[in-house]
């Protein structure tokens, strides 16, 4: 076990656990501000080596413009196709009613800068080469199993091995599954139980809080290859925009990556009623190609196209947080999917792990933050980003309903929509559902509705946030 040194002179002692885009991006903005404040950040990941899960990834202007300042926009720029003017207009999704043979029923979301689509690993390995900084020493196979607090303020982290490291500060970004948080709601808990607060005790302790709960869909992904996806349909919308392809409780989204060498399919198939339960077994698991074409039997054309090239897919259950009520405790906080794990119908959980990130870090390096002061500079962080990495969490789920024709207040008729639409025959040539739903204006109004809840992304800015946490942190406002 390593001492900590109580002494203000010394570095600030830091543990990100967790070696995804979090963990990385959060040691990164860490060390670049390690010149003005003295400051020691230690990664662990769990893993021999750094690994990432699923394929593909989205990023819209806001996470992009931290990566630019943060001097990461080179890197990206090597795995990722960027639009020459960010400002310009550019498609970010084209939704269709495609659970039929025939689609003609198309939405083209454009917005500013667009959706830039990567493979996930290539995106972590260009952040990694940012590792290599006197401030930053990785560790790897070092899975963390919970976390104590000690008499002198330090954090004593207890790692699978056996081994235990001490730290002035512990930012969790490690993941759905996270140790970090369920350690943190645990210490709160007891701590809201010996202040007599019954009703924290009560909000800490739902389903979804601690550990995650079931979302109701599970994904089925997979890697397509361009070129054999190109000698089918020279024409294929995937092959250079992300497309959603609709139907009831069943979505695909498909998009390019790799610089357009493949195209990464996630097709999403749901049971609502189960939302909110817990999966029973392995939340990933091998299927075949005959699994996924079950699944989408009697889908258009361009949907038949994709499935016919999926060899091993996998399966995978979606699972997701219920809205935190908080987001650190004491010297330690939680970030990314650890934070507010999300279904990944707005494309923005890695999104929100770079911003929560890059305030967090503006908060920590601030030359005012001492060891004493760390706890109040996190329950800023909490402040600011908790309540918007919720709201996003919720819209995505909102979002993810309305691309499987799930009724709401705003759409009740949703709950009309059949599977098909033109009398569930190819040679139909009508456009209205058999239910009396017109196909046109239903992918209209949902295509509405999602931009509606998308806006954040392109309309606001990270920046705000950071600064807004600055002047409190500042002005000595309390969290």
């Amino acid at each position: 076990m390593s001492a900590i040194s109580n002494s203000e002179a010394s570095p600030i002692r830091v543990a990100v656990v967790g070696g995804g885009i979090a963990g990385i991006t959060l040691a990164i903005a860490l060390a670049q501000a390690s010149t003005t404040k003295s400051m020691s950040v230690h990664l662990y990941e769990a893993a021999p080596h750094f690994t990432e899960t699923g394929a593909g990834i989205g990023m819209f202007r806001r996470p992009w413009q931290v990566m630019k300042r943060l001097n990461l926009g080179e890197e990206i720029k090597t795995v990722a196709n960027i639009p020459d003017d960010e400002d310009s207009l550019n498609l970010a999704f084209r939704m269709s009613k495609s659970d039929e043979p025939r689609s003609t029923q198309e939405f083209d979301m454009f917005i500013p800068f667009g959706n830039i689509t990567m493979h996930r690993v290539e995106f972590q390995n260009a952040l990694a080469h940012h590792l290599e900084h006197e401030a930053i020493t990785t560790h790897f196979g070092k899975r963390l199993l919970e976390y104590t607090l000690e008499a002198n303020g330090g954090i004593l982290l207890h790692f699978r091995d056996g081994s235990t490291e001490q730290y002035d500060v512990l930012i969790g970004a490690d993941g759905i599954h996270s140790a970090t948080r369920q350690s943190m709601i645990q210490l709160a808990i007891n701590d809201a139980q010996a202040a007599g607060n019954t009703d924290l005790v009560k909000d800490l302790s739902r389903p979804g809080i601690k550990d995650p709960v079931w979302s109701g869909s599970v994904a089925y992904r997979s890697l397509i290859p361009s070129d054999k996806l190109r000698e089918l349909n020279p024409n294929h919308a995937t092959l250079t925009a992300p497309v959603n392809y609709m139907g009831k409780d069943k979505h695909i989204i498909a998009f390019p990556v790799s610089l357009g060498k493949s195209v990464n399919f996630v097709g999403f198939v749901s049971q609502p009623e189960m939302e909110g339960t817990v999966w029973e077994g392995k939340t990933v698991v091998q299927r075949t190609h005959e699994d996924v074409a079950k699944a989408y039997e009697g889908w258009e054309e361009e949907v038949e196209q994709l499935v016919k090239l999926i060899d091993s897919p996998s399966m995978w259950a979606i699972n997701t947080l219920k809205a935190l009520p908080i987001a650190s405790h004491g010297p330690v906080a939680i970030i990314g999917d650890a934070a507010h794990a999300m279904t990944p119908n707005q494309g923005s959980g890695a999104g929100q792990a770079i911003e929560d990130a890059y305030v967090l870090a503006a908060l920590l390096t601030h030359p005012s933050v001492t060891r004493d002061s760390i706890p109040r500079a996190l329950k800023i962080y909490e402040k600011i980003r908790l309540p918007h990495g919720n709201d996003v969490q919720r819209r995505s789920r909102e979002n993810g309903k309305l691309y499987e024709f799930a009724a709401d207040e705003r759409f009740p008729h949703l709950s009309t929509v059949s599977t098909t639409t033109a009398g569930a025959t190819a040679t139909d040539t009508s456009e209205t559902d058999v239910r009396g739903i017109d196909a046109n204006r239903l992918v209209k109004e949902i295509g509405e509705a999602a931009v509606e809840n998308w806006k954040w992304a392109w309309t606001t800015d990270v920046e705000t946030d950071k600064m807004e946490a600055i002047r409190m942190l500042e002005e000595g406002e309390e969290a």
